[in-house]
């Protein structure tokens, strides 16, 4: 063999040897390629059975959550939707629990397939007090004072006119005792506080809130007579328009009790809610049993005032309620500042209440129905600042019957 004969073959041994290789680190290659492939594909099939499962659980708690409420839908669309806000609340309520401080506990009730931008629209329609019947407003929410309507002998059309006078509290039939309030005080051991209502999906609140405490001060004046008392949401809902109240959008305590002034109110039995405006039964009117001689509004800061008030008779009052806070509330003191200050929802003051001796709280009694909050009462913490928690004492209201 010569030698260029000997070197050819060297040559074609490496240069098979070489390509021998790169076949290998190929096929090693594709191999580790092949096996990511296959890991990444196993995860992600653990991944989607996860997914699928937790939607599956998803599916069957909203399931409940429509028969619990005995909600439906129209269309594929809207239960998407619906499911969407379900899922986005359940995930919300579970972190405000863990950042919770207190007892306060959170849960889903039937407002768990809404958006809170729902929830407010339709729900939370508290309005301020109509011009024309709210009076002087206060200039100081720390001067402690309330509005008195009195009832005005003349009338123009289509409006009920009223005199109105500011009154202070050194100067009101409620002024704060000079007795010792006790720690605890609630309207419902005395049996005076009428049966939780549900206003549903209508911004009727106010009047929920106005026939709460009517109610109460007819049982306190006669408990005996007024045992079955039961007064007409529905009534102020249709019949307020002219006063300012807009139905199911929205009104006020103090355009009812002027409403109130010149019109009686009927039982619910003669006038029964329907969660919807319709058409003034005006021919009903006249089995009223009762008128507002005159009412009283303004706003405290001083939590020694309100309490005065308070021990006199229940108080409609206006709260912050937009927030997921107040929405899903389950048990326990409402304590954070996430409740807000701005009022737009109607609620009785039932009393007050201590826990461990140092923590004070309010007790309000809601018009969301018996599944929500502590069988729709809450307890918000007590405090004397103009932005306290919720808004509480920015808006107290109350009536004074003929």
């Amino acid at each position: 063999m010569s030698d260029n004969q000997f070197t050819n073959f060297i040559k074609r041994i490496y240069l098979s040897n070489r390509y021998f290789y790169v076949l290998v680190l190929i096929a090693i290659s594709i191999s580790i390629l092949v096996i990511v492939a296959l890991t990444f594909q196993e995860q992600q099939d653990q991944v989607q059975l996860i997914l699928e499962d937790e939607l599956e659980q998803l599916k069957f708690q909203f399931t409940g959550f429509l028969n619990q409420y005995n909600k439906g839908y129209k269309t594929a669309l809207q239960f998407k939707s619906g499911l969407s806000n379900f899922q986005k609340n359940k995930v919300s309520i579970e972190q405000l629990n863990k950042g919770s401080k207190g007892d306060l506990v959170l849960g889903l009730n039937q407002f768990s397939d809404q958006s809170l931008e729902t929830f407010k629209s339709k729900i939370l329609k508290l309005q301020s007090p109509s011009e024309q019947y709210r009076g002087q407003q206060l200039n100081n929410q720390n001067t402690d004072t309330l509005n008195q309507s009195q009832p005005n002998t003349t009338s123009t059309t289509n409006a009920i006119n009223k005199n109105t006078k500011n009154i202070a509290s050194n100067e009101s039939p409620l002024q704060t005792p000079l007795i010792q309030l006790p720690a605890n005080f609630d309207w419902r051991t005395k049996g005076v506080v009428t049966p939780i209502k549900d206003q549903q999906s209508c911004g009727s609140c106010y009047s929920f809130a106005s026939t709460a405490v009517i109610e109460s001060i007819l049982l306190i004046k006669d408990p005996v007579k007024n045992f079955k008392i039961d007064l007409s949401e529905q009534q102020l809902i249709d019949c307020s328009f002219a006063v300012g109240n807009n139905g199911c959008n929205g009104g006020h305590m103090t355009n009812v009790y002027y409403y109130l002034q010149d019109i009686k109110l009927v039982s619910e039995d003669y006038y029964p809610y329907t969660a919807m405006e319709e058409i003034c039964r005006a021919s009903l009117i006249p089995s009223g049993v009762l008128n507002i001689k005159e009412f009283y509004q303004g706003s405290s800061s001083n939590s020694t005032y309100i309490k005065g008030l308070l021990m006199k008779n229940p108080l409609a009052i206006g709260i912050s309620g937009n927030s997921d806070i107040f929405r899903f509330y389950k048990k326990g003191i409402i304590s954070s500042s996430l409740c807000g200050t701005n009022i737009d929802h109607a609620v009785v003051l039932v009393g007050w209440g201590q826990q461990d001796k140092t923590t004070n709280y309010w007790i309000i009694k809601n018009s969301f129905g018996t599944s929500w909050g502590e069988n729709g009462y809450a307890k918000i913490l007590m405090e004397n600042k103009t932005n306290s928690i919720c808004g509480i004492g920015k808006d107290i209201t109350y009536p004074i019957l003929r």
